[in-house]
């Protein structure tokens, strides 16, 4: 877990219990506890940024919905995920995720925490986290930056330096895919 550090309780860290989102390794949010993990970022005061990951649930035991809080600093935002009948260990039925924030410093500590009233060792699964510079303007659009860039209104990437530019040209109203 290269940069992050467990804050809080315990987290497992999964190879082949599982099949995790990207085929290697994945967390369990609730080691023998509810755990907590966090990274500090370098960022821009001001600028804008989309943290994208994969969410699942430990599908061995209840509860049957699982809670992830994600923050930076502030109150957290809740993710939930819902077993059914249908996840499995080899199956987990993982859904992307993703979470917008401004920076209001040069760093940023970004938390992903399980959810403390789960005190089972069955907790949500994390994988695949990471963080992309939402482009703020359409000059930014310019040489490359689209490439690197997220529509603010959905989060997800800009697929071409035009499809950046007309969404800045028209405040917004050509939705990404038009």
């Amino acid at each position: 877990m290269t940069g992050w550090t467990v804050t809080a309780g315990s987290v497992d860290w999964i190879s082949t219990y599982w099949v995790a989102a990207d085929g290697s390794r994945s967390l369990d949010m609730n080691g023998d506890s509810p755990g907590s993990i966090a990274q500090t970022f370098a960022t821009v005061s001001g600028d804008s940024y989309f943290v994208s990951f994969w969410l699942a649930g430990n599908p061995a035991g209840g509860p049957t919905t699982k809670t992830l809080d994600v923050s930076v600093g502030g109150a957290p935002t809740l993710y939930t995920f819902t077993n059914s009948s249908s996840t499995t260990l080899a199956s987990m039925g993982w859904v992307s995720e993703g979470y917008t924030f401004t920076a209001s410093s040069n760093s940023t500590t970004l938390t992903f925490s399980g959810d403390p009233s789960n005190t089972t060792a069955y907790g949500p699964a994390l994988d695949n986290v990471s963080l992309t510079q939402i482009v703020a303007n359409g000059d930014q659009c310019k040489n490359g930056g689209w490439q690197i860039g997220t529509n603010p209104s959905t989060g997800l990437p800009y697929k071409n330096q035009g499809q950046c530019v007309s969404y800045f040209a028209t405040s917004g109203a050509t939705p990404i895919g038009s």
